[in-house]
């Protein structure tokens, strides 16, 4: 039997061994009853006293009355463990809580059942995204060789995913059939009358072309069955697998200067491009060049000192554009080149800040036709793919440890922390979470921390991986941030960077608007992108395959261009991306809105009127600020009552449904407005050159009029269009920011640790300092990845980790 913290008795927040443990504010609408737990101690079971509290004052039972309740629920006790016992979960830590709706923030007098021992764990990891997928595989793997008895436990929210990491978590025992039907949502090619059995077992997730609809969708106003957080200003998936399954599936690593300007130790180029090239498996077999690419940048000294910094034997497959590029991409490289922008030959990953600037195709996680996550990589692998070895041996073909757990519709609302921790300061000892699949609250334990490292030299962790929105909510509900209760780090939540975007678009040319698929030929054009999928899975080597794929094999875009504008250093301050039509899911989702519709909420954002001109073919460009000064913070949902309104619906429904409010963001109460001037400047001379770029043949030829915002939109009129009409590009960073002891806003030290809390590690998003330059998915990779290692190689000295 493993040691741990025992049973935890969340009502009162105190481990049943005897130690203090804090807890968040009582809500008033908490639910005042609780059962007993059971301790296991050396001289038998002894079963300790519980308070029934009242809503003003505690009042003790005394005499046969007590001696009778201790009978009945002890009784009850015994009866809810062994129905939880056969739970395929294997959870035996279920923590109930009342049913009325209106009790949903009752955490910390909730009925709780017995914590068995047996399901202690070393690492606990909250969030299913890229980051928690990557650390929860790889130290269960490590695990494995180190400590068989090991084991890691994964809690992700969401139920919904690419079909393969279903089936094979269906397999594994760790998702249901049931689940799997309900969770996993309607398939698009249902509703384009592709007859199942040729669907190659896939989903909506898995095609490529179809991540735009599913990023943008909105479920219902409940927010049931649906793989997005009803969160205003953002698109952030509730899926496993995490924004990895809905995003643009684009390659961009962040340069070199981007880790000079973060300053913290131990995060450098030298550190960080090893973990680049051991995840990356880059593959320019597809890349066929255009007319236009020069034969001097092609040549094979050039591709050789091109490649010297890519990966070949990684898990993740990257590969450009390839044959199959939308017709505007070569007629926008062109027009560029036309105006004297330079070309990126070779796309935009070279680690050289010059040589990123200039227009060319992107890359792509792409593998046999399917999306390429991190979910399907980790959790659903295939024949082809390989794991990069933590400990520079050969690369092993991927398998999910047996030694993970991984638990769907699991919202964790807090970490348990023992505020008298083993060495005197507060120490994670847990997580509490509701199951949404039985409706009830649970605790998850960490082992004891001085077992562990008897047996592996590395005390237990809990490992926050909710991302940049969610991570600083969780740590709020736990006590931790500005004046917390736990630790009091002002940190937690500010310094919320994205990448703000404006677009421009133009009408096209009927010729060039006939090449894309229409209604009338999509049926068709999704039967040969099956049959082209299944003959890859075949390993078919015909390079003409690749070819059959069709636009359902592409993210529907190729093209782009890293910019600096008068106001830039050495590095491009600007991002543009080509979509031959409008399907940039932000604009999307907020053309959906009607346009007569406004909100006073202060948590709305506000309506333009304009919207871009639907069932017109129109080319869109996307011009994102990747400097912004722009910030904004995550709001603590403890601090705002429930919304009223049409608008907020989906967010009371999906807070009283799943026991966890969550978080807003806003703007910092000394901020008026969120661009600077200086970030709208940028903006406004990024527009005006995609409108000289679109002035140049041929991309001329191929498009009319601008249609959104309009060509006469100028001067002062183009700077109030940006400071209404921008976007989030949902590149969410910072909240928990990196940074050394020394500085008052960090929130995690350089080796990801959570300040003034032992035994709590962040490895998402939020400890980026500073937004990168580029798309962040795979830097957030990487940031899980250094976690990983540093975990591993980490010291176990007992040092309060505030210091």
């Amino acid at each position: 039997m493993a040691q741990g913290y025992g049973s935890l008795d969340v009502d009162n927040g105190v481990p049943s061994d005897g130690k203090s443990l804090s807890t968040v504010e009582e809500d008033n609408d908490a639910v005042n009853n609780c059962f007993h737990k059971n301790d296991q101690r050396q001289n038998g079971k002894e079963v300790r006293e519980c308070d029934n509290e009242d809503s003003n004052q505690k009042q003790k039972v005394k005499g046969p009355y007590w001696f009778t309740m201790v009978i009945i629920l002890y009784g009850i006790a015994i009866f809810f463990s062994f129905v939880h016992s056969t739970d395929r979960r294997r959870t035996s830590e279920n923590t109930r809580i009342s049913s009325d709706p209106e009790s949903f923030n009752s955490d910390s007098n909730s009925n709780t059942n017995a914590t068995e021992e047996e399901e202690a764990f070393d690492y606990i990891i909250v969030g299913g995204g890229p980051s928690g997928i990557i650390a929860a595989v790889s130290l269960a793997r490590q695990l494995q060789s180190d400590f068989p008895k090991g084991n890691v436990l994964l809690l992700e929210s969401g139920t919904a995913s690419q079909s393969a990491v279903l089936t094979n978590l269906e397999r594994k025992g760790q998702l249901s059939m049931e689940e799997r039907e309900v969770k996993n949502p309607q398939m698009y090619m249902e509703q384009l009358f592709v007859q199942p059995s040729r669907q190659q077992g896939l989903n909506e997730f898995d095609i490529p072309l179809l991540w735009s609809g599913v990023a943008s969708s909105t479920g219902d106003s409940s927010g049931a069955n649906h793989h997005h957080w009803p969160i205003q200003r953002t698109l952030l998936a509730r899926a496993v697998g995490g924004c990895g399954v809905h995003n643009a599936m684009i390659y961009v690593r962040s340069l070199p200067t981007d880790y000079e300007q973060w300053n913290v130790s131990g995060w450098t180029w030298d550190n960080i491009l090893p973990i680049y090239k051991s995840m990356e498996a880059y593959d320019s077999s597809v890349l066929e060049f255009p007319s236009f690419w020069s034969a001097e940048s092609n040549s094979p000294s050039k591709l050789k000192q091109a490649t010297q910094w890519r990966g070949f034997h990684g898990p993740i497959r990257t590969v450009p554009a390839g044959r199959t590029v939308d017709s505007i991409a070569p007629l926008f490289v062109q027009s560029c080149i036309a105006k004297g922008i330079p070309l990126a030959a070779r796309g935009f990953n070279d680690p050289t800040p010059e040589r990123r600037v200039g227009a060319g195709y992107y890359d792509f996680n792409f593998r046999d036709g399917v999306r390429d996550s991190i979910a399907s990589t980790f959790l659903a692998p295939n024949k082809k793919q390989k794991l990069w070895p933590i400990d520079g041996s050969d690369a092993t073909h991927l398998t999910i440890p047996d030694n993970l757990i991984i638990r769907t519709g699991a919202t964790v609302k807090r970490v348990l922390v023992d505020k008298d921790g083993p060495n005197g300061f507060p120490t994670a000892i847990g997580v509490e979470y509701f199951d949404e699949r039985v409706g009830h609250m649970h605790a998850s334990m960490l082992k004891s921390a001085k077992h562990i490292e008897k047996l592996t030299k590395r005390p237990p962790e809990v490992i926050l991986a909710g991302g940049a929105i969610l991570t600083p909510q969780i740590l709020m509900n736990s006590g931790i941030g500005e004046k917390g209760n736990i630790a009091d780090i002002p940190g937690v939540g500010k310094n919320l960077q994205d990448h703000p975007f404006v677009a421009v678009a133009f009408r096209l040319q009927l010729d060039v608007a006939a090449q894309a698929p229409s209604v009338y030929t999509v049926a068709e054009e999704m039967e040969e992108y099956f049959d082209a999928v299944s003959k890859l899975r075949e390993s078919s080597t015909d390079p003409s395959v690749a070819n059959e794929l069709g636009s359902f094999g592409t993210a529907g875009f190729s093209a782009g261009a890293f910019l600096r504008s008068p106001w830039a250093d050495e590095n491009p301050d600007l991002q543009l991306t080509v979509f031959p039509r409008v399907i940039e899911p932000h604009i999307m989702h907020r053309d959906r809105r009607p346009s007569n519709v406004t909100s006073q909420n202060q948590y709305e954002d506000p309506i333009s009127q304009q919207r871009v001109p639907k069932r017109i073919p129109a080319m869109l460009v996307t011009i994102a600020l990747l400097t912004p000064e722009a910030r904004y913070e995550v709001k603590d949902a403890q601090k705002r009552t429930l919304f009223e309104g049409e608008h907020e619906a989906s967010w009371n429904a999906f807070a009283k449904r799943l026991q966890f409010r969550v978080p807003s963001i806003e703007l910092p109460s000394n901020k008026k407005e969120y661009l600077s001037e200086l970030d709208i400047k940028r903006l406004a001379w990024g527009l005006e050159e995609v409108r000289r770029i679109q002035s140049n043949p041929p991309l001329s030829f191929a498009t009319t009029e601008e249609v959104y915002p309009g060509a006469e939109v100028r001067d002062a009129s183009l700077l109030e269009f940006i400071k209404k009409d921008h976007l989030p590009n949902s590149h969410w960073v910072g909240s928990t920011k990196m940074g050394p002891e020394s500085d008052p806003t960090s929130v995690v030290n350089e080796e990801l640790k959570v300040k003034g809390v032992g035994a709590l590690r962040i490895v998402d998003a939020g400890v980026i300092p500073q937004v990168p330059n580029g798309n962040t998915h795979s830097t957030v990779c990487v940031i899980a990845m250094r976690a990983v290692q540093l975990i591993l190689s980490g010291s176990t000295k007992k040092t309060n980790p505030s210091v």
